[in-house]
């Protein structure tokens, strides 16, 4: 889930490096905030390369 004042390049953001580890991102763009899903995961994901950006 992103912050509700995210913009636009930091959801990007978010969406590229996901999709430098090889998995595909997917926006879901609510009424407040937007929410990142992940999938093609084959294991567990590495939440640290999330953890800064998500905040």
């Amino acid at each position: 889930m992103m912050n509700r004042h995210a913009t636009a390049q930091e959801i990007r953001a978010v969406v590229e490096i996901i999709e430098s580890l090889g998995l595909t991102a997917h926006t879901i763009h609510g009424a407040q905030r937007t929410a990142v899903c992940i999938t093609g995961n084959q294991g567990e994901v590495d939440a640290a390369r999330l953890e800064g950006i998500l905040k």
